[in-house]
């Protein structure tokens, strides 16, 4: 039976809902295909989205023919860059709304004008990631065994070929911070003075304003003020001055590049192969590219929301569980609040292919449609070592966390302990700081948790499916990153 794909973390309906309208219907009109089938399955405040991993393949591939009709690179880039202008102008019309002062029509017409630009938005920019980054990845490997190159070799120029050569917006963050400290002349010896300068706290304000967006998720959304990135920039100088910090990532990027490089060079690649590779290489940065604007988004939808949840007596978290077709009935006072409630405990939605809208199931119908798609499968707890993908080298080893929501992570995991998640996302970056090592469930070897383990320099393993579930938090782990496993050494009890 075809395996399924799966995407496991915090989310509520109505803040994912833009996509999965994106992938299953807008998609169609930018490049005449849609995913397969896609369900959404909520237990309480996690969402688990599951589309059959074959048929994503296959839009994968199509996709990937679709761009190598294209002139270059740069044309799809600023096809993309055009299509974000247009969902920025529209989470700019927001954010300079009064939105206290309009009239409910005047604010339901608002939302209704963002929503479309970010469903269009998603079913252009935000579609090709994950069905081009698993067919990519599928042409890589068939290029490596028809090369003869199999073992460890196999896996170190296949986690290289599929690296994009663009740093993330994560890191681009944390380079402008050092730059910041590098330029005002802020040393290890001096910097507890020196950051309350005003000139100083004057850049870290701009850089806040520029970043404060950076730990949205789709269940909750913050706002990092310039206290916040004064404080990351303190723990990063206790560490080292800036200068070296900057020296350091300069050089990972300088060996990684040259690695890149004479892996390709060792493939002796035809000319299409070279052309699927970069574009691998860009998509492997789109996925980075598209979440620094959803991340702003969903900051932006979450306002509006909240606004016509106030005028309506509806908590903000109650909400995020109704769906775009209910806002102006929730406006109307048509909506029970018992009807968003019901969601909070078990909702599945099901977006078929061609269907012009979702179903949508709660309470013990959603369990038994959850049931007929066979997800679960058994897991041995005498298993002691699982394998997945490497996605960045290195072995460590540790007390395992295991969480599915970034909060959690954020908030408890400490210093050198190993990160065992479902699959990362930009609020998880404050706890990847500080883990000793990665293990997802799902993902690939372009996933957010390969992409910023190798920019931080920590072993990782992806998708080795069980993790989460054969693993438990206090269990002693030793992760394998040059060979792709993790094993556990001690259990908790």
């Amino acid at each position: 039976m075809d395996e399924w794909f799966k995407w496991e973390r915090e989310a509520t309906p109505h803040t994912t809902f833009w996509f999965f309208e994106g992938i299953m219907r807008n998609m169609r009109i930018h490049f005449g295909m849609t995913y397969p089938a896609s369900y959404e399955i909520y237990r309480g405040r996690i969402l688990l989205w599951c589309n059959r991993l074959g048929g994503l393949k296959k839009v994968g591939h199509r996709l990937i023919d679709h761009f190598l009709s294209m002139r270059s690179v740069a044309e799809i880039e600023h096809k993309m860059e055009m299509e974000t202008e247009r969902l920025t102008r529209a989470i700019n019309e927001v954010e300079d709304a009064q939105l206290k002062s309009l009239s409910d029509s005047q604010l339901t017409a608002l939302y209704h004008r963002f929503q479309h630009e970010f469903t269009d938005w998603g079913g252009a920019s935000a579609a090709t990631s994950e069905p081009i980054a698993y067919a990519g990845e599928e042409i890589v490997e068939s290029i490596l065994e028809k090369q003869g190159i199999a073992g460890k070799e196999k896996q170190r120029i296949r986690s290289l070929v599929t690296s994009t050569t663009r740093i993330s917006f994560t890191l681009r963050q944390r380079r402008e911070l050092l730059e910041i400290a590098a330029n005002y002349g802020i040393r290890r010896g001096n910097f507890k003075r020196k950051v309350k300068e005003t000139r100083i706290s004057s850049a870290i304000q701009k850089h806040a304003e520029r970043y404060f967006w950076m730990h949205n998720g789709y269940l909750a959304t913050y706002f990092l003020d310039s206290e916040f990135f004064r404080k990351e920039l303190l723990q990063l100088l206790i560490e080292k001055s800036p200068e070296v910090h900057l020296k350091e990532l300069d050089e990972r990027r300088r060996e990684f590049l040259k690695m890149k490089r004479r892996a390709i060079k060792e493939l002796r690649l035809t000319s299409r192969e070279s052309k699927i590779i970069g574009l691998i290489d860009f998509f492997g940065y789109q996925q980075d590219y598209r979440k620094e604007f959803i991340l702003q988004a969903v900051g932006t939808l979450n306002s509006l929301l909240k606004e016509i949840g106030r005028r309506s007596n509806i908590p903000l978290l109650e909400m995020k569980y109704s769906i775009p077709s209910e806002i102006d009935a929730i406006v109307r006072g048509k909506l029970e609040r018992k009807t968003l409630r019901s969601r909070m405990g078990n909702c599945l939605l099901a977006w078929r292919e061609g269907a012009k809208e979702c179903e949508v199931f709660v309470g013990g119908r959603a369990i038994s449609e959850e049931r007929k798609l066979g997800l679960e499968s058994e897991v041995s707890e005498s298993l002691l070592e699982i394998r997945g993908i490497s996605a960045n080298p290195g072995k460590a080893q540790g007390v395992a966390f295991v969480t599915m929501t970034s909060t959690e992570a954020n908030r408890e995991l400490k210093e050198g302990e190993i990160l065992v998640t479902s699959m990362t996302s930009p609020d998880f970056v404050q706890a990847m700081k500080r883990c000793a090592a990665i293990v997802t469930n799902e993902g690939g070897i372009t996933s957010h948790a390969a992409v910023i383990s190798r920019e931080f320099g920590i072993p990782c393993v992806v998708a080795t499916k069980l993790a989460t579930k054969l693993i438990k938090t206090g269990d002693f782990v030793e992760v394998d990153g040059n060979h792709g496993f993790v094993r556990i050494s001690k259990r908790m009890n």
